[in-house]
């Protein structure tokens, strides 16, 4: 047997996907915690949590794991309207 027949069936749990869903989630919580108060890195943390579900969802490819690798992808990617929804809930429009 070849190294790549070893490996076909096997499904390791995407532990390393988890851990950056986890972090979106965080980055997501603290910059509604912080808000913007004009301050310019508070842009780029916007791109936080689609970076880290899309590379989530790239670890989760590597893994095999389709089913994590979409949600990982649509966690990551939702969690910026859902900041923007929870921002105008807590101080209006």
């Amino acid at each position: 047997m070849t190294s790549t027949n070893a490996r076909i069936g096997r499904h390791d749990k995407p532990v390393t996907t988890w851990v950056l869903m986890l972090a979106g989630l965080l980055i997501t919580l603290y910059m509604l915690l912080i808000g913007s108060n004009g301050n310019p890195a508070f842009s780029w943390f916007l791109a936080a949590p689609a970076a880290l579900g899309l590379l989530g969802a790239w670890f989760a490819a590597r893994n095999d794991s389709p089913g994590w690798m979409i949600a990982s992808g649509v966690w990551g990617i939702a969690l910026i309207p859902a900041l923007i929804f929870a921002i105008t809930l807590i101080s209006g429009p």
